[in-house]
Order: C-alpha cells, then structure tokens, then sequence
C-alpha cells in the first residue's frame, strides 16, 4: 500500500538532519508502537472472552458459537478494505479509523446484550484486526525502509508484549467483578487509546521536521 509522502521517511541516511538517526522513538514511531501495543492488549482480551460473555446472555446465548464464524467472514476482505482505506486516507486515519471500529465493536454487546448486538460485534472486531495488522506494518515500514526488519520486531514485540499482558489481568477482573462486561469495555477503552495516540498532533516541532509531517 503507498504510503502519503507526510507520512513516509527520509529517502536516505543522507536526507537526515545532521546529528539526527532515525530511531523508532520519535515522532509518529513512537505513536504507531504504542497504539500497535495497545491492540494487541485489547485484541487478545477480546478474542479470549467475546465467546464466554456471549454464553451467559440470556438473549443470545444460541447464537454464541456462532459469533466466532462471523469474526472468520468478517476477516476474509478485511486486508483489502483497510489497505484501500489507506490509499485514500493514509496510514495514520486508516489505522485510527480501524481501532475506532474495533473499540465500537468490542463494547458493542455490552452496550447492546442481544444477539444483533453480539453478530454486531463479530462482524466490527473480525472486520478489523487483520487490517489492523496489515496497516500496522505497512506504515512502520514506509515510516523506516532503511531498517524495514527491526522495525517490524519492534512492532511485533509490541503487539506481543499485550497479547501477552491481556488474558492475566483480564482474567483477575472478571474474578473479581464477577462478569465479562467490564473486561469487554476496559479492552474497547484500550483500543481507543490507541486511536487518540494517532490522532493527537505531534508538539515537538523537532519531530515534525524529522519525519515531514
């Protein structure tokens, strides 16, 4: 997917202001790892839990198994959506506008305990966390071509370090709350921060010259 020229790199070590590396610590690399570690934090609570919430809705209970089928068909065009979103838009709204659709649809059945509300989020959150991925990489890579493959470690470290993260304290909140709503809603609100980390304008003016935009 080609990249907007504001949010592309330096097209060499050369173009770099003197004294300056390129690092993923500054500017919208800095941003992009920490919203790419938050999702991987409110994913992994989510495809661990959205199944079991289902189950104990009265309402929906029948259709519960069935929300996962509906993740996999969501998820079959989701790369193609998002990456032509990102044709469109550029990386940086088209992954914001992806974790905004992700965390609608994680709090969707909460907000909405019935089975239109499960099915809802299925679709909202299958539709999403492969374009997520796929967006996720692509702009690192754009964003560092020289050093492609340490960034991409970076950001599956990030992404891992969540996955990693999220089933534990997951788990320790619906033990003590008794019930999944809360852990559902907490992963939607994880997501979103990741959405305002992108959406947020860099203040640095040293970061915005280095990265041009």
């Amino acid at each position: 997917v080609p990249a907007e020229r504001t949010e592309t790199a330096p097209s060499s070590p050369a173009s770099l202001p003197a004294g300056r590396r390129y690092d993923l610590r500054q500017g919208w690399d800095g941003r992009l790892l920490a919203a790419y570690g938050l999702e991987g934090l409110g994913y992994i609570v989510t495809g661990t839990f959205l199944v079991a919430y289902a189950g104990r809705l009265p309402e929906a209970a029948a259709i519960s198994s069935w929300s996962w089928v509906a993740v996999g068909l969501a998820a079959v065009p989701s790369g193609w959506v998002w990456s032509y979103a990102a044709e469109r838009l550029g990386f940086r709204y088209a992954l914001a506008a992806a974790l905004a659709v992700q965390s609608i649809g994680i709090v969707m059945p909460v907000a909405f305990p019935t089975p239109a509300g499960v099915i809802g989020s299925a679709v909202l959150f299958g539709g999403t966390f492969i374009g997520i991925v796929t967006l996720a990489v692509s702009w690192g890579r754009a964003l560092n071509p020289q050093r492609s493959g340490r960034t991409v470690g970076l950001l599956t470290a990030a992404y891992g370090t969540g996955q990693f993260i999220g089933p534990g304290a997951a788990g320790w909140l619906i033990a003590e709350a008794g019930e999944y709503a809360t852990a559902l809603f907490g992963a939607a609100c994880i997501v979103a921060a990741g959405m305002l980390f992108l959406l947020a304008p860099l203040k640095e003016r040293k970061s915005k010259q280095f990265l041009k935009g």
